[in-house]
């Protein structure tokens, strides 16, 4: 009897020890590598969030007037379409490494949005007599290192939470993000767990989906800089190969290739999200695109 209640026990810790894993292997992280860094007036990053070519979030470093020699400074983010940002009562929260993101989180899809502002203005003593003195806005202090952006973007009917580390400090720093590819699932600030896919941020590729997201095809579009064997493949959100669309060897000029949202049998695919793996002999890159219904 006890032999049979010890090896029930270590059924149950192996299924929950992968129910763990499937779930870890959901979080898609994006390394943005080099750090970017904007630090002059209009300098903008384009975040997109879940690497699909539309950009989720801007980003913006601003510089206007002042008092006494003293440039005013603000970084804000305005979400696109039906995205948002987490919020701490009226400003977006400056995170930290592991707060919870997730339906019950304050979130606001309003425009420009100030995460910092220092403020120089002028404050009247008397009718001779003034002060130049600054004052800030925002939950984001200007000194502020490895915190985080909760947020979260729609694609078609579904919500996906997903988080961005930056740095504030006389101009703003993007170094990663990530999100949860399990609609309306939470992700904790910094989350990588163990990554489903490590994204290269699509404007560093040399290729692009069009549309994404679609419904029944989209176009791949890629080009080579010398002749080699191209692997193009389609995996799902659990990391399972759904589609072979090249493994061959190509020459140095624009290509194309189409896909239509069938697995290897030609059975239509769900709804979600999938991944889109190039390798050559030089390279591997993943993005991803998404189904919808």
């Amino acid at each position: 009897m006890k032999n049979s209640k010890r090896l029930l026990n270590c059924i149950l810790i192996i299924a929950l020890s992968c129910f763990i894993q499937l779930v870890k292997a959901q979080i898609v992280y994006t390394d943005v590598n080099p750090d970017s860094t904007f630090n002059t007036d209009g300098g903008t990053y384009n975040l997109d969030l879940n690497n699909d070519g539309t950009v989720d979030f801007l980003i913006t470093f601003s510089v206007f007037w002042g008092c006494n020699g003293f440039s005013s400074i603000k970084v804000v983010i305005t979400p696109t379409d039906n995205n948002a940002v987490a919020n701490d009562i009226t400003y977006p929260a400056e995170l930290i490494a592991g707060a919870m993101i997730d339906s019950n989180s304050s979130f606001n899809g309003g425009g420009d949005q100030i995460m910092a502002q220092q403020l120089w203005h002028i404050v009247f003593i008397n009718w001779y007599f003034h002060q130049c003195l600054p004052s800030i806005t925002g939950e984001w202090e200007w000194l502020a290192y490895d915190k985080y952006l909760g947020l979260r973007i729609k694609v078609g009917m579904q919500k996906f939470y997903g988080w961005a580390r930056l740095d504030v400090d006389g101009g703003f720093t993007v170094k990663d993000y990530a999100y949860n590819t399990i609609p309306d699932s939470s992700i904790l600030a910094g989350e990588m767990g163990i990554p489903l896919a490590v994204l290269t941020p699509l404007s560093e590729n040399n290729f692009s989906v069009f549309p994404n997201p679609f419904s029944t095809s989209t176009t791949i579009s890629f080009s080579l800089s010398q002749s080699e064997n191209v692997s193009l493949k389609i995996f799902d959100a659990e990391g399972r190969l759904v589609r072979t669309l090249a493994n061959e060897s190509m020459s140095a000029v624009a290509h194309t290739r189409t896909w239509d949202a069938c697995d290897e049998n030609g059975n239509a695919v769900s709804a979600g999200i999938y991944f889109l793996r190039m390798e050559t002999a030089s390279e591997v890159k993943t993005i991803s695109v998404s189904v919808v219904k």
